[in-house]
């Protein structure tokens, strides 16, 4: 009968070691959802509350500039027309135009006289020619001034005859 006790014992032993072992994978198993459920929710609230802290954009702010006609560099004496909205940082860079309207209007027209009907007949010369408007506007009109915050220049109307 001792050989049976000890039998015994040994199997009680081993049932004993497989419940631990089958509770602790239920622990870890556990432990690894609620790790998950708790990472996600947290980055998810991260991700709300950075959103709610982020203001809508502004709105944008566009200045309409009254028509050019321009006389091309041109052999043939062609001209163009065109009408521009410039597009600024807000309505104090707005009303800093309005109040240089004229300053404005000749550093377009500079640049206007100074282009070639070739290059502003293809998207490019447009582009380019927009870029150097950009430049030319943004330059600020009293020394010592911050540079006007121009965003883009849009061209309404472009025809070139």
């Amino acid at each position: 009968m001792a050989t049976d006790n000890t039998q015994s014992a040994g199997s009680g032993n081993k049932t004993l070691w497989l419940v631990i072992m089958a509770l602790a994978l239920v622990i870890v198993t556990g432990a690894a959802i609620g790790g998950t459920y708790m990472f996600m929710n947290d980055d998810a609230a991260g991700g709300e509350a950075e959103h709610a802290k982020k203001a809508p954009p502004p709105k944008p702010v566009f200045v309409e500039i009254d028509p050019f006609t321009a006389n091309l560099q041109d052999a043939r004496g062609r001209i163009l027309y065109i009408r521009i909205a410039l597009k600024v940082d807000g309505e104090p860079q707005a009303s800093r135009l309005t109040e240089h309207m004229p300053q404005v209007r000749n550093r377009i027209l500079m640049i206007l006289t100074d282009s070639q009907a070739e290059q502003l007949t293809t998207g490019d010369g447009k582009q380019m020619l927009a870029n150097k408007l950009q430049v030319a506007i943004a330059e600020p009109f009293i020394d010592g001034e911050e540079p006007i915050g121009v965003q883009d220049v849009l061209f309404t109307d472009f025809i070139v005859q």
